[in-house]
């Protein structure tokens, strides 16, 4: 019978894996946890950030329905706002529609009471606050959210934003400025 080449004298053939087998096993398992690990961070940091935009959006169209059932009530630009966790800055920004003869928006300007000047642009800006590791101004790289609105001043959205102002004087008050056009901000 003739012998094997591994049960020769001086042949020495290991029967499992050696030291530098193990090491090198080691380390490629420690590559891949590595970027596995990165990879879970990343998808995290992702989501809480898209977390945070959601929420500035959230606030955003909150502070305008805010706006338009009453004015009166919103609360401080100079104060911050939590929601969740976190706690958010924002700014709002009024102005009238204006649209001239031949405009880009081709329409005429009624000379009525109930014509164009009624009309406003409402912008809400939120973004994610110093104190949550955002900013104290409205800036690129920050989880934030910019919202624009057009409405009418006068309070028909719906029969719940009418009743306010026909219960008390004041409200009164304010109806008879926004149908004459004798008020209604900027």
């Amino acid at each position: 019978m003739r012998a094997h080449p591994a049960n020769t004298p001086g042949s020495r053939r290991a029967a499992g894996i050696s030291f530098v087998e193990v090491i090198a096993a080691v380390a490629l398992l420690g590559l891949v946890v590595a970027s596995m690990t990165g990879a879970f961070s990343s998808l995290f940091a992702a989501q809480i950030r898209q977390d945070h935009r959601l929420a500035c959006a959230e606030l955003a169209h909150r502070l305008i329905v805010s706006y338009l059932d009453d004015p009166e009530s919103m609360p401080s630009e100079h104060e911050s706002l939590a929601y969740g966790n976190a706690k958010y800055r924002w700014d709002m920004h009024l102005s009238r529609i204006d649209a001239e003869p031949g405009g880009e928006l081709r329409i005429e300007r009624r000379t009525d009471d109930l014509g164009l000047d009624r009309f406003r642009d409402i912008v809400v800006r939120v973004w994610l606050s110093d104190e949550s590791g955002g900013s104290r101004e409205f800036a690129r790289g920050v989880p934030r959210a910019e919202i624009e609105r057009v409405f009418d001043l006068f309070p028909m959205r719906n029969p719940d934003s009418l009743e306010p102002l026909v219960d008390t004087n004041e409200g009164m008050r304010r109806l008879i400025e926004i149908i004459t056009g004798g008020g209604g901000g900027p």
